[in-house]
Order: C-alpha cells, then sequence, then structure tokens
C-alpha cells in the first residue's frame, strides 16, 4: 500500500525536503533566536528543573514531542547558527510560557538567572538583553500583562541585525491556564506579543518570523475540558479565531515601522488543511493523543499530536516545512512573478517582428503570397537584457525593387519557433522558454512609395524557471496595423498593435514538501508601436547607410489568487510595465552572384537606449503577511547590439540564411545569438 507525503517514514522525507538548499538561498540569515513556550522548547525547562520536566523516556530530548520539534530542523535547513544543546543558548523558549512575564513552570518552582522574575516570553526577553551587550534600534516599551508588568528599561543592550532572525512563537498556554471554561481577552496575549517584538526590535532587530495560533478547541485537550465543561471546545476556537485575527492586525501594524520585516506563519491554515484531509498529509489519527493511546499507538508517524497539547515529530516536521516555506514566499514570490512580464516581453516582440518582417521583405518585390517565418528571433534578444520589449531594430536589405501593379494585394503566412534563454536578475527569476507563432496578413500597396497591412497572429510560449523554479505559460493573439514609406533612398517603416494575453499555467513552487505547488491563472494585454527611418546609398555592389528607430511597448497582467497550496498562496497585485526604447545605428548590405545563387551580406551597429516613465512594481503577499514588492529600476540603460546575415537565393522561390544578433549592456551584461532560416514563396 503506497501512503502519501508523511506515512511510515514520512518524517525523515519531511525533514530533508524541509525549505531545499535552493530556496535557503535565498534566505541570508546568520543567526537565530527563539522566544516561545513548549513548542519551541529544545531542553531549557528540563535543564532547569534537573531533568524533570518534561519526563523521560516519554519525551525525548527534553522536548515535548517524541523526536525532534520544528525549531531543530528548520535552524539547519536554513544553515541558521543556534546551540540547541546549550541552556539559552539562542533558544530562549521555555515550556508553560505565558506572553507576559511568567508562565506554568513558575510553579515548579524552577531556578532562573537575573534578571527574569519568571518563565514567561517577557522574563525571556529580559534575560536575553541582560546577557547580551550592544546597542539597539531605542527604547524598551514596556509590556501588558495580567500577572505584573515589565517597567525595566533595557532598550539598547543588544545589538541584534539584519543578519539575525528572530522567532517569536507564544498564546496557546495563556488561553489554557486559567479556568474551566477559560476565561480571558485575547487582546492582552496579542498585546504581550506585539511588545515582545517592539522591545527586540528596539535591540535591533529586523526580521521577525511569528506564529500564529492552531485551532485550540481541535487538540485533543479541548475534548477533555469540553466532558466537563460542554462548549469550552467551541469557545477555545472562537478564542484563537479572535487571537489569530488580532495577531494579524499588530503584526501589520508593527509592519509600519522602519527597518522591520516579520513574516508570519499561517500554522492555524496549516492544521486546519491536515484535520480537514489527514491521508493526504500521511496522518492516520488527527483527534487523539498518541502517549495516551499506549499499546496503540505504535505508529507516531501517522498521529499529529503526541499527547494531548503538543504535536508529534511528525507535526512539528510540518510546522518546520511550512515556515520555511513562508520565508521563502515572502522574500522569493514577487521575483519569480516578475518572469510573467518577460514573457509578455517575449510574444510581443514577435508579434511585432511579423509586421518588420513583412515590410522589410516587401521593399524587395514581394509576391501575390508568401511564406515567411523564423525571423522575429533576431530583435528579440533586446528584451532580456531589460526585462522588457525592444526596438526590433532589425536588419533592411539594400536596394528597393519595383513593384509590379498586379501585385497591389498581397497576402502571407508566417510561421516561426524558437526557443532561448532569458538571464534572471534581481527583480525576476531567468527561464528556457520555447514559443511558437503563426501568423496571416494582408497588405494593399499604393505605389511603389506605400504599403499598408494588417496581420492577425497566434502563439504561445511555456518556460521553466531558473533553479527548478516552476513553470509558465502563455497564449497570446494580436492584431497589427503596419504601413511602410519610401524614397529614392529613404524608408519610414510604422507598426501598432495589440495583444490579449492568456497566462494558462502559472506553476510556482512554494519550496514546501506539504504543499509543493501554488497555481494559477490570469489575463493580461500589450500594447506596442514602432517606427523606424533610414538611408541607404550605393557604392557598387555595397549598399549603407544611417538608420534610426522608436519602440514602445505597455503590457499588462491582470491580478490573481494562488490555489492549492494552502497558507502558501500568493495573492499578486496587478502588474504594469512600460518600455521605450530608441535606437541609432548604421548598416550596410553586400550582394553578389555565385553557383548557388544571390549570396546578400548584412551588417548594422548600433546604440540603444531604454527609456522609461516610471519604476515597474511587483506586489505579492502571503496570507496575514505584508506585501513583498520588487521595484524594477526605470532608469536609462545603455546597449551596443551588433546585427550580421548571410542570405542565399537559390532560385527565385527558394531561399535560406543565418542571422547573428548580439549585445553588450551598460551593465556587464551580454546576449547574443545565431538563427538559421528557410524561406519559401509562391
Amino acid at each position: 500500500m503506497t501512503r502519501n507525503l508523511l506515512g511510515a517514514t514520512g518524517v525523515a522525507a519531511i525533514l530533508a525536503l524541509v525549505s531545499p538548499g535552493a530556496g535557503a538561498d535565498g534566505l541570508d540569515f546568520d543567526t537565530l533566536y527563539a522566544f516561545g513556550d513548549s513548542l519551541t522548547d529544545t531542553g531549557n525547562l528540563f535543564a532547569l528543573s534537573g531533568g524533570a520536566v518534561p519526563p523521560a523516556p516519554f519525551y525525548v530530548g527534553g522536548a515535548f514531542s517524541n523526536g525532534p520539534i520544528w525549531i531543530e530542523s528548520f535552524a539547519p535547513k536554513l544553515r541558521l547558527g543556534i546551540d540547541f544543546t546549550e541552556v539559552f543558548g539562542g533558544n530562549y523558549a521555555i515550556a508553560g510560557a505565558y506572553t507576559g512575564l511568567f508562565g506554568n513552570a513558575d510553579g515548579i518552582p524552577v531556578p532562573l538567572p537575573a534578571p527574569a522574575l519568571g518563565t514567561g516570553v517577557q522574563s525571556q526577553i529580559d534575560l536575553f538583553l541582560a546577557t547580551s551587550a550592544g546597542s539597539g534600534h531605542g527604547d524598551d516599551e514596556g509590556n501588558d500583562d495580567d500577572d505584573d508588568d515589565d517597567d525595566d528599561d533595557d532598550g539598547g543592550s543588544r545589538a541584534l541585525g539584519e543578519d539575525d532572525l528572530i522567532v517569536v512563537w507564544a498564546g496557546a498556554n495563556d488561553y489554557l491556564r486559567d479556568a474551566i471554561p477559560p476565561e480571558t481577552e485575547p487582546t492582552i496575549p496579542v498585546g504581550n506579543i506585539g511588545t515582545a517584538v517592539r522591545r527586540l526590535h528596539d535591540a535591533g532587530g529586523e526580521n521577525f518570523l511569528v506564529f500564529n495560533l492552531p485551532d485550540l478547541g481541535a487538540i485533543p485537550l479541548a475534548d477533555t475540558i469540553a466532558a466537563g465543561s460542554p462548549g469550552a471546545d467551541l469557545f477555545l476556537t472562537a478564542l484563537t479565531d479572535t487571537h489569530n485575527a488580532l495577531l494579524a492586525a499588530e503584526m501589520a501594524d508593527l509592519r509600519r515601522g522602519d527597518d522591520i520585516e516579520i513574516t508570519l506563519v499561517d500554522v492555524n491554515a496549516t492544521f486546519a488543511a491536515i484535520l480537514a484531509d489527514p491521508a493526504r498529509f500521511g496522518f492516520d489519527n488527527v483527534e487523539q493523543s498518541c502517549l495516551f493511546s499506549g499499546p496503540a499507538c505504535t505508529t507516531p508517524d501517522t498521529w499529529l499530536f503526541w499527547d494531548d497539547l503538543h504535536p508529534t515529530a511528525a507535526g512539528h516536521a510540518v510546522v518546520a516545512d511550512v515556515a520555511a516555506a513562508t520565508l521563502l514566499g515572502n522574500r522569493e514570490g514577487p521575483r519569480w512573478v516578475g518572469a510573467q512580464h518577460e514573457m509578455a516581453a517575449l510574444m510581443g516582440s514577435a508579434h511585432r517582428a511579423v509586421a518588420t518582417t513583412r515590410m522589410r521583405q516587401s521593399r524587395h518585390g514581394g509576391r501575390r503570397a508568401d511564406l515567411l517565418g523564423n525571423r522575429f528571433t533576431q530583435d528579440e534578444r533586446q528584451a532580456a537584457a531589460f526585462g522588457l520589449d525592444h526596438t526590433g531594430l532589425g536588419l533592411i536589405d539594400g536596394g528597393f525593387a519595383p513593384i509590379d501593379s498586379e501585385t497591389a494585394v498581397s497576402f502571407f503566412l508566417y510561421g516561426a519557433d524558437d526557443d532561448g534563454t532569458r538571464d534572471g536578475g534581481a527583480t525576476r527569476l531567468g527561464f528556457d522558454y520555447d514559443s511558437d507563432l503563426t501568423a496571416v496578413g494582408v497588405d494593399y500597396r499604393f505605389s511603389n512609395a506605400a504599403v499598408l497591412g494588417v496581420v492577425f497572429g497566434s502563439g504561445g510560449a511555456t518556460g521553466a524557471l531558473d533553479g527548478d523554479g516552476g513553470s509558465l505559460a502563455l497564449a497570446s493573439d494580436a492584431i497589427t496595423l503596419y504601413g511602410s514609406l519610401r524614397g529614392n533612398r529613404f524608408y519610414t517603416d510604422a507598426a501598432l498593435g495589440f495583444s490579449e494575453d492568456r497566462y494558462e499555467d502559472i506553476g510556482r513552487p512554494t519550496g514546501s514538501a506539504l504543499f509543493p505547488v501554488a497555481s494559477a491563472a490570469t489575463d493580461g494585454s500589450t500594447v506596442f508601436a514602432a517606427v523606424e527611418g533610414g538611408y541607404l546609398t550605393e557604392r557598387g555592389p555595397v549598399s549603407f547607410g544611417p538608420f534610426a528607430g522608436l519602440a514602445y511597448r505597455r503590457s499588462t497582467i491582470d491580478g490573481y489568487q494562488e490555489t492549492g497550496a494552502g497558507p502558501l498562496n500568493l495573492s499578486v497585485e496587478t502588474q504594469s510595465d512600460e518600455s521605450v526604447v530608441g535606437g541609432l545605428g548604421v548598416r550596410g548590405v553586400a550582394a553578389v552572384d555565385s553557383p548557388l545563387g544571390r549570396i546578400t551580406s548584412r551588417l548594422s551597429l548600433s546604440i540603444e537606449r531604454e527609456f522609461r516613465a516610471d519604476d515597474a512594481t511587483i506586489a505579492a503577499s502571503l496570507p496575514g503577511n505584508a506585501q513583498s514588492r520588487l521595484i524594477a529600476d526605470g532608469s536609462d540603460v545603455e546597449a551596443i547590439r551588433l546585427d550580421g546575415a548571410l542570405d542565399v537565393r537559390f532560385t527565385e522561390a527558394l531561399s535560406g540564411g543565418i542571422d547573428y544578433a548580439g549585445r553588450i549592456g551598460s551593465e556587464s551584461d551580454t546576449d547574443y545569438e545565431v538563427l538559421a532560416r528557410f524561406t519559401v514563396s509562391f
């Protein structure tokens, strides 16, 4: 029998997959500090109580579970420095802690170093600040506590910094400690958590990982409470919901401060998904305590709860998996989304290049019907540097052929297939792509000097993002109007088009083994335009001259909500991206007759500059978290382009050639491509 994700060997599988190395590269922290309760305590209470709590052999390694708890697998996978064998060696969490000064363990009692007054989160921070040296952002703001107040002024006593990740996870004990049914006001625990974050931020902390609570009304302990006090489980569920809503609002308020990033891990949604479909995650029992079930619990890896409150190692592996993936999503999500504009640029250039190819061909005496193809790729590379469209200042053959009045109305069929690579950058992932385009067009020649036409194109592109970064598929339909004017040796080409884009398959790897892929689909559109003018003069078999051009593109991608990844689904805002690129250069054409046929060589050198009025913004967010925003710099970018081609016309109907396009950017990036093509006319 095949069991899904966890199963009997599921813990090892999840621990191996939590935040893979590729994802960890985007999470550049050096040190981890943790504050909280038994869900994060790796042995502090066990050491303070002389090994009495929690009792072995029912609990392993001094933690309240049957194996490693979430932070023990989370830290090494992210290559975070912390010594779990040392008491308060970075992990200050103490089992039984409330969000204030005190906790359940205060009644044992346990010896605590000064100045800690108790085992609560605020006392943990007091101890941390007192035993660490340095300077921070500002002053301590104190805290609210239903037991006592902490008025110590310890602000500025610790130099936390941008390389430290700080974990705060507490609150469950506040709701489970008082009475049956429990009676407490969620604003107090939430306020204390907010105070904890403020105090640590005042001490220099910038990066926080804060956890909400799973449904306390769905843990085994809630059934025990409800047996003596009917309805207590429902009350705990309501308290949990209120706590989590207030916590999300409190963290949103704290994010308004300077130099602070707070990632909220949605444990509630994660456990809700497991409770709704245990088998999907490899669990057989999600309602009872494995430890308290006696000999019946022979496969703890398939149980969610070890005792009536704490998860098994398998349950903790779930938390570690989602915590790492949430951090990764907050950091890398917008950069993944940025690749979508690259795909829009790719197809926009493909549609416009159909008209460019036709106008270039029409200046040399096209037939009533022509078959064209695989020419757009010589223009396409400009987009790779900017994440935008490009001028498409392609190579133009020398000379102008006379127009046959009988071919005033012409039509053509265009087909092209291409594959290539787009390099990534600070605001986007790179990808390998395959694209295709089929188009049909018709034009009318008013005279030897003027041609007007329209082309309808349909195509698409699929991309595989770098680093097993997922997939992206775009289908695009466009209409393009074009026109060409020419004098003796002058010419002017212009094109204007619009495409409807359908992003039919967006698949983003989340970095989670439990929720591996988030999926989405959305629509968009692209407006593109270009104008180019040039002059060619002849010197024997060689034609040469200057040219200049300007191209514009604006693409819009509708906002969307991912599905299929539970708490790791991104919400992406509507995106828009604009490009204006100008170019100036010279080109030359030489033609000779040979036994193979007429051979034409072309070469052009140009300087291109991109202008954009506004920076492009990419905004995405995970549930309960602030929008992560990336801004593509809209400053001017220059590039030098070198393009060349060699054509052989074997017969009137058959020709072939090789194109080269190279580009050296002002930001030390280089692109080039070589294209072989084949054309049949009829």
